[in-house]
């Protein structure tokens, strides 16, 4: 699976770089689907920062669009609730 990050997570966030979110998605904690079909997550990354993604799958391809850390409590409650839906 090819797992492309657009350059804007680095340009919005300095402090994540492209490794970080690849890391992090690579050990997605917990996920969960959205009604749009993107996907939200959380994931370690290197240094040990658990790493907020969005993120979308298209033909075996994921766009990581979007990475923050630590995670919102907006996140954090939005993959609480679609996981019990």
């Amino acid at each position: 699976m090819e797992i492309f990050v657009l350059e804007r997570v680095h340009q919005r966030h300095p402090e994540i770089e492209v490794r970080d979110v690849l890391t992090a998605f690579e050990s997605i904690e917990v996920d969960a689907q959205r009604a749009n079909g993107s996907w939200i997550a959380i994931g370690l990354d290197g240094r040990g920062r658990d790493i907020e993604l969005v993120y979308r799958v298209r033909e075996g391809r994921v766009l990581v669009y979007h990475a923050f850390t630590p995670p919102t409590k907006k996140i954090i409650n939005e993959i609480r609730a679609l996981r019990r839906a």
